[in-house]
Formats: structure tokens, C-alpha cells, sequence
């Protein structure tokens, strides 16, 4: 505030007199609660007692202790789709009841009413979408317009896990990545040598003149841990693997023979004998393939302006190109793992005894699924050009129509970004800070854009209307 405002400088910090330094941990506070204060008030207004959809969601903190998050999903008076976060509160337990209330008492905190709630969104957790005694429910028994739609990402990643689960070649598969990534991402030592295998194996291409410059293309990489509750990290980590697959091979081999843990040698010997065979490689480009397209999937359904029925066109237009990719024949992806087995020295089988090639004339090429997302946002754009005609006042029930289907929520990311953003502002430094401070420096965090708004001068009346002070400003 000083170094934005020459009036505030002249009367704060080192230029305060001896009583007014404003540096008291609770004057901070006070001023982060100002601010926040004015962040909050300016969503509410926003929203404009009108209609609004709930994206909540549960975590714990690094203090251990349950917080909920809450964020709205609604269309502003331009006619486009707000997604802002509301706060979080500290609940005593998970139950459902327990998160009614308190997302009750937040609500009443800003004047808000479950009643002019016309959408939830959840992910698959009992304590939310159950179907008797679930967080929807409770909620679904005072509004009946309050409709829930699950997390479409949540879905697709409920969808893949289900998938290799049921599939014992592809159960493997995964099983000896998340091995690999534990064996070479667990030891200093080992990622040392990862890199300096990357370093051989790029000094030799330079060599022979097969180095190909660009940007990024030759950058240090690794191999991260991949997480089951994040399938995109899967897709990651496969990419990881064709890119450093020489180099991997070459540390698992120097694990084999210079290893003096015993364990650890046995279980490179294992995973040698596993990955360099061209079932994992074919494997692996098939696996790049399909979750590429799911990976762009789950990235669009984030969106914070997505809408329902987008969504369900973004998933019917995955679903096509996944059938093309089953039905425009092996061809590509055989001659593409071919080339790589040649250049790792991976023995390629007789593809007349297992395989039967064929080709479709008149194929038609996948395109990107971010290069047609544009093509699909139909609903949200009429309700902005309805609004910039004043077509809405015009039609008034159309416009509610439009504008109802748009609140419907798709996905929970927004939440999960709050929980992202809680362990930078509450790390294991500042393990006690408060709730109320949490909240209030959550807010301010998350929600820069109307922060770099807000008056100074507001903040200062608010301020000064929290409590007596000895001087005014």
C-alpha cells in the first residue's frame, strides 16, 4: 500500500510515529482480512442474488487438519461463465451433515442461499454424491433444482483405472513404470546417472550427426512418479520413457552389474529382462496414443468456461477418435514402434505369425482436440452476444434457459487449484497459521485479478471501521 500510495508512505512503517508503526501481528491480519473483505464483496456483487452452481470439496491441510472449499460457478451480466472461489472452512470431520452446516454457515455469511442454488459438483466420494445420506442429497431435499452432475474429469480418470484393472498386460505395464520411476527417481545417485546418460547418449548423436536441434528438444529430463488419482501423469511419464528409453536402459544395466544392494540389482535385472522387448514397446507407443487423446481430453473439461453440453461433445468427439485409432488399422503404430526397436537394438518379431496388417483407404486423420474446442463453445458464446444485443431482455425465458444450462458444473478442478494453492500459503513453515487467516490470505491469492482492483482507499475505510485506531487517516 505505501509503495502504491505516497500519502500512505508518509504516515506508515518507518515514517509512522513510534505508537502507529502498523507492523502488530493483528494489524497485518486486520489488513489481509480488509482485503480480502473487499475481494469477496465484489464476487457477491457479481452474482447479483442470482442464480449459482457449488463446486465443494475436502482435503486436509499440512497442519492436518479437514478443510472444504467452496467455490461458484455463474454467468455474470455479460453472459459468461464465472468460476470464483468462495473460501474455505476448517470442518471437524467429513460427514455430510457436518459440510451441510458449514457450507450453510459460509453461505449466510455472504448473504447467499442454498435456495438460489441450481447446480452441485462433486467428485465420487460417498460423503458427497450418496445417493441417501450424501452432501447432494441433504441438499437435493431442500431444492429439487439443486442438480448434481459428477466430475466429468473424475469420471474419465474412474474410467481408465477401471480399464487397466481388467486388462493384465496392461496391469503389468503400469506396474513395472511406477517400479521404474521408484528404483531411478528414489536415489540422488540414480537420477545423477540418468542424466549423465542423457548426456552419452546426446554427445553420440552429435557424433554421428543424428542431432536434431530445437527448442526443448534437448533439454535434461526425468522420470516423476506417476499417481493414480492423476492418470495424467501416466501419459507423462510414458512420453518420459520413449524419450529417455536409451538412457534408462543404460542405468538399469549399471544397476545390474555395479549394484551393491542386492535388492536393487535384482530388480533391475527383472525390469531389463521386462522393458527391452517389443511387447512393452509397442505398448508404449499404443498407450502414448490413447492417453494423448484422453490427456487432451481431461485438459479441455477443465476449463473454467466450460459448459455441460460442450462437454458432452468434447467426449463424443474423444470416443470418435478413439474408435478411429481401433478401426484405421496398426500400420502406423507397428511401423512407428519398428523404428524404435531398430534404434534400441530390441528384437522385432515375425509379424506374419501374430499379426494380420491391413490398411483403410480413405482414412481421415485425427485432429488435436484443442484445435476444435473453439468449434464446440456454441452455447457459451449466445449468451454473450444475447447479452451484447440485449436479445436477453427481449427474451427473457430463453435467456434463463441459456443460462441455466451454463451453470451446470462439468469438472471440480477450480477446487482442486484451491488445494494446490493452500500448500504454497500454508506450507510446514507456517504450519499454525489460523483459519480465519487462511481463508483470508486464500482469497486474496487465488482471486489476483479483482485484487489488483480494489481500491486503496476502500481498504483503508474498511480498515478503520474494524476496530478504534489512534490516528486516522
Amino acid at each position: 500500500m505505501a509503495e502504491d500510495n505516497d500519502e500512505i508512505n508518509k504516515v506508515v512503517l518507518d515514517n509512522s510515529q513510534g505508537n502507529c508503526i502498523m507492523k502488530a501481528p493483528e494489524i497485518q491480519q486486520q489488513i489481509i482480512s480488509a482485503f480480502a473483505h473487499l475481494v469477496s464483496k465484489t464476487i457477491i456483487c457479481d452474482i447479483e442474488d442470482d442464480f449459482f452452481a457449488l463446486l465443494v470439496d475436502e482435503a486436509r491441510d499440512v497442519s492436518i487438519k479437514e478443510q472444504m472449499a467452496v467455490a461458484l460457478r455463474y454467468v455474470n451480466n455479460e453472459g459468461k461463465i464465472i468460476e470464483r472461489f468462495l473460501g474455505v472452512v476448517h470442518v471437524p470431520n467429513t460427514t455430510s451433515r457436518c459440510l451441510k452446516a458449514s457450507l450453510e454457515c459460509l453461505l449466510a455469511t455472504f448473504g447467499l442461499s442454498l435456495s438460489r442454488v441450481r447446480g452441485q459438483g462433486y467428485d465420487g466420494a460417498s460423503n458427497m454424491q450418496g445417493e441417501f445420506n450424501g452432501l447432494k442429497s441433504l441438499i437435493l431435499k431442500e431444492n429439487k433444482s439443486a442438480f448434481y452432475v459428477h466430475c466429468f474429469v473424475h469420471q474419465l480418470q474412474l474410467a481408465l483405472v477401471q480399464i487397466t484393472k481388467k486388462n493384465k498386460q496392461l496391469s503389468e505395464f503400469f506396474g513395472s513404470l511406477a517400479l521404474l520411476a521408484n528404483i531411478i527417481g528414489g536415489s540422488c545417485k540414480r537420477q545423477e546417472l540418468l542424466r549423465e546418460k542423457q548426456f552419452e547418449k546426446l554427445m553420440e548423436r552429435v557424433s554421428f550427426d543424428n542431432f536434431v536441434s530445437g527448442s526443448g528438444l534437448n533439454q535434461e529430463s526425468t522420470l516423476k512418479r506417476p499417481g493414480d488419482t492423476r492418470w495424467n501423469s501416466y501419459y507423462f511419464i510414458i512420453v518420459s520413457m520413449i524419450k529417455l528409453f536409451p538412457s534408462v536402459v543404460s542405468v538399469l544395466e549399471h544397476l545390474e552389474n555395479n549394484s551393491d544392494d542386492v535388492a536393487h540389482c535384482g530388480q533391475a535385472s527383472i525390469l531389463l529382462r521386462n522393458i527391452v522387448c517389443f511387447d512393452v514397446a509397442f505398448v508404449l507407443h499404443l498407450m502414448r496414443s490413447i492417453l494423448g487423446i484422453t490427456n487432451d481430453l481431461s485438459q479441455a473439461l477443465q476449463n473454467k468456461d466450460q459448459d455441460l453440453a460442450n462437454a458432452m461433445k468434447l467426449v463424443i468427439f474423444a470416443k470418435d477418435r478413439l474408435q478411429e485409432l481401433r478401426e484405421g488399422g496398426c500400420d502406423d503404430l507397428l511401423q512407428e514402434t519398428s523404428s524404435f526397436c531398430v534404434q534400441n537394438n530390441i528384437l522385432i518379431p515375425n509379424m506374419e505369425d501374430d499379426f494380420v496388417l491391413y490398411s483403410r483407404d480413405g482414412r481421415v486423420s485425427c485432429k488435436g482436440m484443442l484445435e476444435v474446442i473453439k468449434t464446440f463453445r456454441i452455447s457459451s458464446r449466445l449468451a454473450e452476444k444475447l447479452v451484447a444485443k440485449r436479445k436477453n431482455v427481449t427474451y427473457p425465458l430463453v435467456y434463463l434457459l441459456l443460462k441455466l444450462s451454463l451453470i451446470l458444473p462439468v469438472a471440480t478442478a477450480s477446487v482442486e487449484r484451491i488445494f494446490s494453492a493452500m500448500k504454497i500459503v500454508k506450507s510446514e513453515l507456517r504450519n499454525r497459521m489460523g483459519d480465519q487467516m487462511l481463508n483470508d490470505v486464500l482469497v486474496s491469492y487465488i482471486e489476483k485479478d479483482i485484487l489488483n482492483d480494489v481500491s486503496i482507499d476502500e481498504v483503508m475505510n474498511f480498515f478503520q471501521e474494524m476496530g478504534p485506531r489512534r490516528n486516522i487517516f
